[in-house]
This record gives structure tokens, C-alpha cells and sequence, in this order.
């Protein structure tokens, strides 16, 4: 269950009462399913097969509230698992009843469930509104989030400036989108040749003590140098001669031929 509930946080559940919650589905988050989790019941077709839903489950992540649908460990339970682990040397089964004895009878949870009429016409026209409101939300924001890339565009064009190449391939490719897929796609892959984020592996992090101690010749950045053969343009250092008198003139040591004695 605590998988399943991945996809939700506390925000994105609306409260009704101390006992009424309403959760988004997974699939359609405009979806909001009413969950009574003191009767045990929620409106998802999970839950209406009779099975302990998600959603009673994460009002319990979230809320701390129980539902009647958790499985409770009596007594008896807690003996049979320690009689598991000890064997015989399982202590007597008094010493797993609980420490405030249960006066109450178990609760008729068919009588707590059946509602009127009106009760239900209720919660049904308050589901319908939280809906509409969410509709109409989600709607506003993303009209103001297009605005907003509409006038990004514009100022692109004004500060760069746009080719015509450029221009006939966008209106070829938007020409072109006829369902509501290929526009979803528009939008997740436009522009993917520019990195949204610095890539951690673009820079090399070396105390500045190693950049100081470098060779002559060998940048002072952090990128990655690349492999292979240097480009023609470079020039790279020469090696010293093995030439001692030539060395001395020139004021550095000499060449040290590895490898012999």
C-alpha cells in the first residue's frame, strides 16, 4: 500500500469532516474519490468489491485515522505468532491480553454505513463541486503557463531573431498534429537539444592545489579533456633533448632516458 500511495501527498486531499476525505484517483487526478474511513467505505470500484483500498490507506499515512477495514491482532493472534518464535517456552496467554480490558462489543459497522437519502444527495453535490472547482483551477493555470511560453517565444525572436528555415519547419511540424497524443509529444520533446540542467560529469572537482602543480601546457579548467589525438591546431610541448651541454645552456635539467641504468 505504501507504494500504491507514491503518487499522492497531503496537500492534494481535501478534508470534509474528522471522517469524511476526498482523494484524487491515480489514473485522472480530476477523479476525486469519497472515502468515510469510520464506516470503512470508499467510492473507488476497489473498495465497492469489498477490498481495503489504497485510498482508506493513505488517509491513514497522512491522518493518522484508522479505518475499519485494518486488519486487527487480538490476543489470541499474538499468542499463536510467539508460540511461533519460543515454542515451548511460550509464556502463558494472559501475558499477551491487552492491558485495558475491551468492554465494548464490536460495532454493527452495516449500521453506521446505511445513510438517508439527503445525507448521500449531499456528499454527492459536494464531490461534483470539488470537481468542477479542481476543473476550472487546473484550466487557469495551464492558460497562464502557455501565456507565459507564448511570451518567451516572442522574446526569443526579438533578442536572436528567427530564420525561415527555422519558422517552415515549426508550422510543418504543428500542420501535422492532428490528436491530442502527437501535441503532448510536441511539448515534451521541443527544443531537446537544450539541457535543461548542467550535467554533473561536464566538470572534473580537483583540490586547487592540483590545477597549480600542472604541466606546462595543460589547461588550467575542470572540464574533461578529451580522448585521442590532439587537434592539428594545437602545439604541444616538445620533449627535451638528452643533450647535457645543450641542457645547461639553456638553463633546465636534463632528459632522463627511462628505463636504463
Amino acid at each position: 500500500m505504501m507504494k500504491k500511495v507514491t503518487y499522492l501527498n497531503k496537500e492534494m486531499i481535501i478534508q470534509e469532516n474528522d471522517n469524511e476525505f476526498l482523494v484524487p484517483s491515480e489514473k485522472e487526478q480530476s477523479m476525486l474519490y469519497y472515502v468515510d474511513i469510520k464506516s470503512g467505505i470508499c467510492s473507488c470500484p476497489s473498495a465497492l468489491a469489498g477490498k481495503f483500498c489504497k485510498h482508506q490507506y493513505t488517509i491513514y499515512q497522512f491522518f493518522n485515522i484508522k479505518s475499519v477495514n485494518f486488519l486487527l491482532i487480538t490476543p489470541m493472534d499474538r499468542y499463536n505468532i510467539a508460540k511461533i518464535a519460543f515454542g515451548d517456552k511460550v509464556l502463558d496467554k494472559s501475558f499477551y491480553d491487552p492491558f485495558i480490558a475491551e468492554t465494548q462489543g464490536e460495532e454493527n459497522v452495516s449500521d453506521e454505513i446505511n445513510v438517508n437519502s439527503k445525507e448521500n444527495d449531499k456528499r454527492h453535490n459536494n464531490i461534483e463541486q470539488h470537481r468542477t472547482n479542481f476543473i476550472q483551477e487546473t484550466s487557469t493555470n495551464n492558460n497562464s503557463k502557455f501565456e507565459n511560453v507564448i511570451n518567451l517565444l516572442n522574446s526569443c525572436n526579438t533578442s536572436y531573431g528567427s530564420s525561415l528555415s527555422g519558422i517552415n519547419k515549426l508550422e510543418e511540424k504543428l500542420k501535422k498534429i492532428k490528436t491530442q497524443g502527437q501535441w503532448e509529444h510536441f511539448l515534451h520533446t521541443a527544443g531537446n537539444c537544450i539541457p535543461t540542467r548542467q550535467r554533473d560529469g561536464a566538470r572534473i572537482k580537483v583540490q586547487p592545489t592540483t590545477i597549480a602543480r600542472r604541466a606546462v601546457g595543460v589547461t588550467r579548467g575542470s572540464k574533461r579533456l578529451l580522448g585521442g589525438r590532439p587537434p592539428k591546431g594545437e602545439n604541444p610541448p616538445k620533449k627535451r633533448k638528452r643533450n647535457l651541454g645543450l641542457n645547461i645552456n639553456s638553463n633546465q635539467p636534463n632528459a632522463k632516458s627511462h628505463g636504463s641504468l
